[in-house]
């Protein structure tokens, strides 16, 4: 059963409801109802983010000096490598749990077994492969393979926090998403002493991530129901779910292969500095994602109004383009502060690189407010379309241009990527908009 809120989240909920209440005298009930969820949505998960974010920052730091300059570029490429082979294991069916589960709640149970039961199957063909290709006498590091079972532990978690958001219960994936950067960072500071190695990184997040992962089901178990009592029917979810998969995998690629193509060029250092930026980027993101997951189960709801849905759309329009300008000052002032502090003095290329990254947090915001309206109109065929043109263009010029441009032209790749993702975006919601009369 769902714990009751402590004393502060009581006294942060009553603010917002009253805040809400005078902001909106007119409106109708559904609609107060609606954007109380939201602030409620964003301050739990701003609240969790914070707590994660600080220890996170503590451990990246920890890492960064522990591992050094080289060490870190080989961390970093990895990484990279591995988020590309995370979408190819079906991350995209977080989205479709998320979508599918809060239009219909009653579809929880049996939408997460389903994701489990698919990603399961897809896992075990991935790790049959990595056999395979070790008795073929390719070679695989062990590093590389700790880091796929990783992975695939991981992204078990990240379908429980699907599920939960869908249920609304963005307070209980605060509080586990806080988990994973403590106990590393407690790791970390334990171990301050021993040699560095990505392997014993690598293995600790894997440990890290299965406890997570256990943690976070078991909560879903809880308040939704165990799935014993659920009929699964894996054809209906692939039906379903493939375009989000689809959709999930061109994501990644665009936004990940230009510091892939970088690293695996021989450039390690370039890499690094490029992956350190866009870590310290990163945390600049946790809002707009948030107001993402928080927002579309709102959308989603099918008593939702015309003047509810615009209520929500218009205040995710303000929020971003408050946050996105705020965030980008902010990172542009602060880099060299920054990046001192989390990485040290070795990472100094990093800093121009995290400078001219100002614009970030203001194009994925208005990317994930296109993406949001798009989904709740149930033009995920369109979004996947206007993803695969984005890929085509991304590693075009990726393979043309960074092999020889080194980090400044995947800075450059990574800059026109983003741009064209929020044009095509917003142009595609702009039609919609303007044939539903929104």
């Amino acid at each position: 059963m769902r714990s009751a809120p402590g004393p502060r989240a009581q006294q942060l909920v009553a603010w917002i409801d009253s805040w809400v209440a005078g902001r909106f005298p007119g409106a109708a009930p559904r609609v107060v109802a609606a954007v109380q969820v939201l602030l409620r949505g964003l301050s739990a998960g701003l609240l969790g983010s914070l707590v994660g974010g600080v220890a996170g920052t503590f451990a990246q730091v920890l890492l960064v000096r522990k591992l050094g300059s080289e060490l870190f570029g080989e961390y970093a490429t990895l990484s990279a490598t591995l988020a590309i082979m995370a979408s190819l294991l079906g991350i995209g069916l977080d989205t479709w749990t998320l979508h599918d589960s809060s239009r219909h709640p009653e579809h929880v149970t049996r939408n997460v077994w389903h994701a489990l039961l698919l990603k399961g199957c897809v896992a075990l063909l991935l790790l049959t492969g990595l056999a395979v290709a070790q008795s073929s006498r390719i070679a695989l590091t062990t590093t590389f393979v700790v880091g796929v079972i990783g992975i695939i532990v991981e992204s078990f978690a990240a379908t429980g926090f699907s599920a939960l958001r869908a249920l609304r219960r963005n307070e209980w994936v605060a509080a586990l998403q806080t988990v994973g950067p403590i106990m590393l960072l407690l790791v970390l500071l334990a171990l301050q002493q021993a040699p560095g190695s990505v392997l014993v990184v690598i293995a600790v997040q894997t440990a890290i991530s299965a406890l997570v992962s256990v943690l976070t089901l078991r909560k879903v178990w809880q308040i939704a129901g165990t799935p014993r009592r659920e009929r699964h029917v894996i054809r209906r979810m692939i039906k379903g779910a493939w375009l989000f998969v689809v959709s999930e995998i061109l994501s990644t690629l665009y936004l990940q292969s230009a510091i892939a193509i970088l690293g695996n060029t021989g450039d390690e250092n370039a890499a690094g500095a490029l992956r350190a930026a866009q870590n310290a980027v990163a945390y600049t993101l946790i809002a707009p994602t948030l107001l993402f997951v928080t927002a579309l189960p709102l959308l989603n709801d099918p008593n939702l109004d015309r003047r509810g849905y615009r209520t929500i759309v218009g205040m995710m329009l303000v929020g971003a383009l408050v946050y996105g300008l705020a965030a980008g000052g902010a990172t542009y002032l602060l880099a060299p502060r920054v990046i001192a502090s989390l990485y040290g003095a070795e990472f100094s290329a990093a800093i121009p690189l995290l400078q001219q990254f100002w614009f970030v947090p203001l194009v994925r915001s208005g990317s994930l407010i296109g993406a949001a309206v798009l989904l709740s109109h149930g033009r995920t065929r369109l979004r996947v379309q206007l993803q695969l043109l984005v890929v085509l263009a991304n590693v075009g010029l990726g393979v043309l241009l960074i092999p020889s441009g080194g980090a400044a032209a995947a800075f450059l790749v990574i800059t026109i990527t983003e741009l064209i993702v929020l044009a095509l975006y917003t142009i595609a919601t702009l039609i919609i908009g303007r044939r539903l009369r929104l």
